[in-house]
């Protein structure tokens, strides 16, 4: 095989790594990107319950949920910002619930108080017995 050949190898290699690799970004779990914010509450066959807990100026990255709903514990300001660059900006008010479709997104508490909140996210409907 002669050099250029294993160049254009090398380049096809490392473009198909690295498209596989930023592929799989949107679909990356809240609990996998923020350890240290998000704690696993319970996960069956129907549901999973995690609680979310952030100071001011801190950054939950990139991550999916299906459909789920948000319970929020302590309330604050946060902005949840798209894959397209579009963002909203939300202020959570304490006892607050919140059905959200699927979602990609990023989370930045933007307030002056913690945000806690308790999401259950839904599965695929358990098979029948």
């Amino acid at each position: 095989m002669n050099r250029h050949s294993q160049t254009i190898r090398m380049v096809l290699c490392l473009s198909v790594g690295f498209l596989l690799a930023t592929a799989a970004l949107p679909g990356q779990d809240p609990l996998q990107v923020a350890p240290n914010n998000t704690k696993l509450l319970l996960e069956n066959d129907r549901v999973r319950v995690f609680e979310f807990r952030a100071k001011p100026g801190e950054r939950e990255p990139q991550h999916s949920h299906p459909a789920h709903v948000v319970y929020v514990v302590k309330g604050g300001k946060a902005r949840f910002t798209m894959p397209d660059g579009s963002s909203v900006e939300r202020d959570l008010q304490a006892g607050q619930a919140v059905w959200n479709d699927a979602v990609t997104h990023t989370v930045d508490v933007i307030g002056t108080s913690d945000v806690h909140v308790i999401a259950v996210e839904l599965k695929s409907p358990a098979a029948k017995k």
